[in-house]
């Protein structure tokens, strides 16, 4: 344990003026302030600390960097079987879902399953460019993750949604929030593309009268942005 924490402080003095150093909860630790820029030393930090197989963890306290070093520890890959059995029945799903919303059947025939393609290929994009955008920053950043698990389920839109595993810990609050902002980013990208190829698809009326269906609110005022009329338009699904 002397040798390991005589090698650490050895590099560590490259890009820290350090401050104290010690042992909490069986891992080592060192406090002090960076000599060099942030990314930088964060970088380095981690570039000599994997020979050693060790992950150091960065945090703030009283002014000061703290990193601890964990041990690193061998990850078992996942059964990508999974992912992509979940991938499959999702498609499904949401398949069969935008077929209802287009009113046909998608139960009696191939050709009313696949009137819900657009709907499907829309928010499965929708969904996966957002997990990704989670699963590509974290592998920029050497979190290792899963692929996305996407869930099917008995809903309006054929999906529960989808999810990554992280399966190693987050190391800095820059890979934090970089990892945490990729995928709302990539979606709204996505989600805006679709929302714009629908409108260019679509025939925009005005509702005289309610009849049967489902109410989903008035169209938001932003859109009267846009060259349609859309004040007084409500968004209705028709039930057959």
């Amino acid at each position: 344990m002397e040798n390991l924490h005589t090698e650490i402080e050895y590099f560590l003095k490259e890009v820290m003026d350090i401050s104290s150093s010690g042992m909490e909860h069986f891992y080592l630790f060192w406090k002090g302030r960076f000599l060099r820029e942030q990314k930088y030393s964060v970088n380095y930090v981690k570039d000599r600390a994997k020979p050693l197989r060790l992950m150091p963890v960065f945090s703030e306290e009283n002014g000061e960097v703290k990193i601890i070093f964990l041990e690193e520890r061998e990850i078992k890959e996942s059964k990508k079987w999974i992912n992509i059995l979940l991938l499959g029945i999702t498609i499904v799903t949401t398949l069969m879902a935008g077929a209802v919303w287009l009113g046909a059947n998608p139960l009696s025939s191939i050709g009313n399953l696949l009137k819900g393609l657009p709907f499907s290929m829309s928010i499965m994009l929708i969904l996966g460019g957002h997990e990704l955008g989670h699963y590509f920053a974290a592998k920029k950043n050497n979190v290792k993750t899963t692929l996305p698990y996407f869930i099917p389920g008995p809903t309006i839109i054929g999906t529960f949604g989808a999810v990554i595993k992280m399966k190693s810990p987050i190391t800095d609050r820059n890979a934090l929030i970089e990892i945490g902002a990729a995928g709302p980013i990539v979606g709204f990208i996505l989600s805006t593309i679709a929302l714009l190829i629908g409108f260019s698809l679509s025939t925009v009326v005005e509702i005289q009268q309610v009849g049967p269906g489902i109410i989903l609110g008035r169209l938001p005022y932003l859109l009267n942005f846009f060259p349609v009329y859309t004040s007084h338009l409500y968004l209705r699904v028709r039930m057959s």
